[in-house]
């Protein structure tokens, strides 16, 4: 874990988002830490806007500054822009 997630407390999307990778796994996002640190340990594309915004707004919602709906459709416009294949 980094230091910047060790400051990030644990807020939960009431609805999960399913990524399937191109390894044939897939991972459960169910919470803005879980979200934030896929997106900065395991993003398998190139770095785009959406993935700067969705960083932010994971940070925010776990500091209590947004709301959870706002960074969970962050995260999936992320997930748009890098064209992976989930279920949200």
């Amino acid at each position: 874990m980094h230091q910047i997630t060790d400051q990030m407390s644990e807020k939960w999307w009431r609805y999960p988002v399913i990524i399937f990778l191109a390894d044939g796994t897939n991972i459960k996002i169910d919470t803005s830490r879980a979200a934030f640190n896929f997106l900065w340990d395991r993003w398998p594309a190139e770095d785009g806007p959406l993935r700067e915004v969705a960083l932010q707004a994971c940070f925010d919602h776990s500091k209590g500054s947004t709301t959870q709906d706002r960074a969970r459709v962050a995260f999936v416009e992320a997930c748009s822009e890098a064209k992976l294949i989930f279920v949200a």
